[in-house]
């Protein structure tokens, strides 16, 4: 998600006298700049945090944010904040805190906030908006919004529908009613045309509730600047405003040479804009820029298309999806990263917000095929996967016992050679090693399962009685396979488990037959 401006402006009016006083309120994500007095920015603070207020309360936000600053900017004579101002707060506090909705949910209730009054703490939403704003995906909200049997459990359908469930399931969970039957609610609702506002509890905020500091007379020409967006109001401003807006400037004419030179200078100059680092291109460009603005995605997004191996280029691309939880682009992104590195089940959860984040029914139909081929795939994989290792087990047994078999025919070779150098062979043949491990056991039963250690082996044996033996094998060169042709042995459950007569002492393999 690329930010469009250097700050989001919503202006209620441009001074142009710039030599005139100041002030300045920070409150929420909404900071105010006012030379119109004190008075009028306090009353338009109280407007933006009860707007605040009323849209964290129908969606359930507990704190909502903005990923940039929301800037009021005041001249004498300035009123209430407009229903425009309204519905581009509520659209920027959408994008900055909440899943994606139905495209006709989200125009409903940008129109129903646009048109919310504020007296103090008094509060009005659903007053009726201009007729060619009346449509049906108002009406659906300004109903449930405003009749008390619904308005209650108006969050609960917006949380349903924020989480991916359809219109049916979010209606039903949170009315008890499924979507035919709302709807035709709705379609007698807006027929009817009997739209009357509904009062809403309001914050309890007063006027003085709010810090109102003098500020230097250059914000205020920033401000203009920012609002104007001109060569000329910038090229006013000092160092490093000046380099940030007419870098803006020229990234927004599609400049991006210039543009990049105008962001090294105000990094340069000590700047402490967040889209001025960014707009450098380098790792402590963009390092910068998510430090100063940890709520902006784009750093992380630039970051991951640096990375070249796959754990730092997964970790920038999961940080850039999550803060930019809307954007269905980026977490198709991270989907398809995680899928080349086998991580399939983190795959099919970003596949899945993915699908949440779709602006369109075909969009997310797409989506949701990609998560069910993830599947197939992952199942493959690990079927693969399976294979790979038990021919690993496999190899690494058979090399154990050659090894084994090696030293075996070694020993005994050496031993004819020298039984021929001092006389005829014994007709008994007796053990070639000697140890101190005392007198040897036998036992007859069934191989159960071999536990391949990083040192030896383990053998564990259900013996005819009942009984269930763990051999360990230390030194695989001193144990002597017989009979059945020396069948090989995997790690693992043996299946079927074969008959073994052994011979042991102190818990230790000395020799097997295999029956």
């Amino acid at each position: 998600m690329v930010a469009r401006l250097l700050w989001i402006l919503l202006a209620a009016g441009v001074l142009t006298r710039a030599e005139e006083k100041w002030v300045r309120i920070r409150t929420g994500p909404f900071e105010i700049l006012s030379s119109a007095g004190e008075g009028p920015a306090r009353q338009r603070a109280v407007e933006a945090e009860q707007l605040r207020h009323v849209f964290a309360t129908i969606t359930g936000v507990k704190e909502p944010v903005a990923i940039w600053t929301i800037r009021i900017v005041l001249r004498k004579g300035s009123g209430p904040l407009s229903p425009d101002w309204n519905a581009a707060c509520t659209r920027i506090l959408l994008d900055s805190n909440v899943n994606r909705l139905p495209v006709g949910i989200e125009s409903g209730l940008i129109i129903l906030l646009s048109t919310l009054e504020v007296k103090g703490t008094f509060l009005t939403i659903g007053a009726p908006p201009p007729a060619p704003e009346r449509t049906r995906d108002w009406a659906r909200l300004e109903m449930l919004a405003t009749d008390p049997e619904t308005a209650t459990h108006l969050r609960v359908f917006l949380y349903n529908l924020t989480q991916g469930a359809d219109l049916n399931a979010a209606y039903r969970n949170a009315f008890g009613k499924p979507a035919a039957e709302m709807e035709k609610r709705v379609d007698a609702y807006l027929a009817a045309g009997d739209f009357k506002a509904a009062p809403f509890p309001g914050r309890a905020l007063s006027e003085r509730d709010f810090t109102v500091r003098e500020v230097d007379a250059i914000d205020g020409k920033a401000a203009i600047a920012d609002l104007d967006g001109t060569e000329a109001g910038y090229g006013a401003l000092p160092s490093p405003l000046r380099e940030e807006g007419l870098g803006w400037l020229a990234e927004r004419a599609g400049h991006a040479a210039e543009a990049r030179k105008n962001y090294e200078a105000a990094a340069k100059a000590g700047s402490k804009n967040a889209r001025a680092w960014a707009g450098t291109g380098t790792r402590e460009g963009l390092a910068k820029a998510a430090e100063l603005n940890p709520l902006w995605p784009e750093p992380w997004r630039l970051l991951s298309a640096l990375e070249t191996e796959p754990a730092p280029k997964i970790a920038a691309l999961r940080k850039a999806a999550t803060l930019a939880r809307r954007d269905a682009g980026l977490w198709a992104a991270l989907a398809t990263t995680l899928q080349s590195n086998n991580q399939y089940p983190e795959a099919a959860r970003a596949w899945t917000a993915a699908e949440v984040a779709a602006t369109s029914e075909q969009e997310r139909d797409r989506l949701r095929q990609e998560r069910r081929d993830i599947e197939t795939k992952r199942v493959e994989f690990e079927a693969a996967e399976r294979s790979r290792i038990a021919d690993e087990q496999a190899r690494d047994l058979q090399r154990v016992k050659d090894q084994a078999l090696s030293e075996i025919r070694a020993a005994e070779a050496k031993a004819n050679s020298e039984m021929q150098k001092t006389g005829p062979k014994p007709a008994k043949a007796e053990e070639w090693w000697d140890d101190s491990s005392g007198p040897k056991e036998k036992a007859v039963g069934k191989l159960e399962r071999v536990e391949c250690l990083h040192s030896g082996s383990r053998w564990i044996i259900l013996t005819d009685q009942g009984k269930r033996l763990t051999l360990r094998i230390v030194d695989p060169g001193k144990i002597v396979l017989t009979g059945a042709a020396q069948k090989a042995v995997a790690c693992g459950p043996q299946k079927p488990s074969p008959r073994v007569s052994v011979e042991y002492a102190k818990g230790e393999l000395k020799t097997v037959e295999f029956q």
